[in-house]
């Protein structure tokens, strides 16, 4: 993951990345992964005062840390413009968490040129793919269903891990 990570962003030293986990024990163990890696994180939780999660995140958008894996949090409500790179690491059948979670780093920023989002798990599960969902239920009629059946959603080449709906530099 790290190799595919590190070949995907263009510095993984200045990228800012949430990284949604499964558990807290999977928060903290990529937080490790990570630090031993060289890419300075962080784990947060649920467990976590406020003002500790506060605290990374102004380290994240200062660029004192690269990755914060978060558990729980973040879904919603945060308003961190400059967060540019999403790790989906845990699975969800629900596409609004999914699209919460993809949302943490939609927002646009001066600074941000791209955002990269790296889904280590829709593709290996096949019950993870949002893709395949969202393609039938975007068409609300057979002209229109037509035409969208035409938009090409892939993996990457490279890493086997991540979908998209739109041709990304590396897809």
């Amino acid at each position: 993951m790290i190799r595919e990570l590190r070949d995907k962003v263009t510095s993984t030293e200045q990228m800012r990345a949430i990284g949604f986990c499964v558990s807290v024990q999977h928060a903290h163990y990529m937080a490790e992964v990570f630090n031993r890696a060289g890419i300075a994180s962080v784990a947060v939780d649920g467990s976590d005062a406020d003002a500790d999660r506060a605290a990374a995140l102004k380290r994240l958008a200062a660029r004192e840390i690269s990755c914060i894996s978060a558990v729980d949090l973040f879904n919603e409500g945060l308003d961190l413009p400059q967060v540019d790179t999403i790790l989906m690491l845990r699975p969800t059948q629900s596409a609004t968490i999914f699209l919460q979670q993809l949302g943490r780093g939609l927002r646009r920023e001066e600074s941000k040129a791209v955002l990269t989002v790296m889904d280590f798990i829709g593709q290996q599960h096949r019950e993870f793919r949002f893709d395949l969902r969202y393609r039938r239920s975007l068409a609300t009629g057979a002209r229109r269903w037509k035409k969208l059946s035409r938009i090409s959603f892939r993996t990457c080449r490279a890493t086997r891990s991540c979908w998209t709906g739109w041709r990304s530099r590396w897809c």
